[in-house]
């Protein structure tokens, strides 16, 4: 899912102030700092799974005849594949 910095920036701010208000945590940094680290985790994901999107749909490519042969249905291969690589790497998607 794509998500724009708007979106991410919000997400995170909202994050922020439900940790602030509900005392989930003490939070020892100015909110807007906090703010920006979550929004950067947020977008490394995003970043780490784009990248495992790519790798996926490369390697399905390199077995295309296999998979059309075979009657398979891509979608379901590519997110079976997708959470193996995921397991492997220690992706949590």
């Amino acid at each position: 899912m794509r998500l724009s910095r708007e979106i991410i920036k919000h997400i995170a701010d909202t994050i922020v102030s439900n940790m602030r208000t509900k005392k989930l945590s003490k939070i020892l940094q100015p909110d807007e700092a906090v703010s920006q680290r979550i929004a950067e985790l947020i977008m490394g994901d995003m970043v780490a799974e784009n990248r495992l999107n790519e790798e996926v749909k490369d390697l399905l490519a390199s077995h295309e005849r296999e998979i059309s042969n075979g009657g398979a249905d891509y979608r379901k291969l590519f997110e079976l594949t997708k959470q193996k690589l995921a397991r492997e790497r220690g992706i949590i998607l």
